[in-house]
């Protein structure tokens, strides 16, 4: 018998994924009542079970599709079991992350502001050029030092 079906749940387990990742497609985001208070659930369209959203995987999910829950309706995310680190214990957990290939809106807005480098330029210079940074000053060769002394 498998133990973890002697205690059923309303919502996705690591044990459900069965050791596999999954990319499916969000639905809408619901409040739930648990034991421990309500808190959000991510329902999926083509899965029966919702997932209750924690911290990091909210947080996850809102720097790839922003903040607002109801941009994430018909999106697709990947869902994946891992460990964690809990109340001083290894436990089972489900992550979420970008599906492969799909950059998160922060990526995507750094890519968008990141000027193109021409070649034989560094990056700095292609910043400067495109009037991120000031350009670069003469170099200051006059560095003063102390002569290094034996210590006593």
């Amino acid at each position: 018998m498998n133990i973890n079906g002697a205690f059923p749940s309303n919502h996705l387990r690591a044990a459900d994924l069965n050791g596999r990742s999954f990319t499916l497609l969000m639905g809408d985001v619901k409040m739930a009542e648990l034991d421990d208070g309500e808190k959000p659930a991510l329902h999926f369209q083509n899965a029966e079970k919702p997932l209750v959203l924690n911290k990091t995987n909210a947080s996850t999910i809102a720097a790839i599709y922003g903040e607002e829950t109801q941009n994430w309706f018909g999106q697709k995310i990947e869902i994946y079991p891992t460990e964690t680190d809990y109340q001083g214990k290894r436990v089972a957990c489900i992550r979420v992350r970008a599906p492969q290939g799909q950059q998160t809106q922060q990526q995507a807005a750094m890519t968008a502001q990141a000027p193109a480098a021409a070649p034989g330029i560094s990056h700095q210079q292609n910043a400067a050029m495109a009037g991120q940074m000031p350009p670069p000053g003469p170099l200051d060769d006059e560095i003063p030092f102390a002569p290094i002394r034996d210590l006593p």
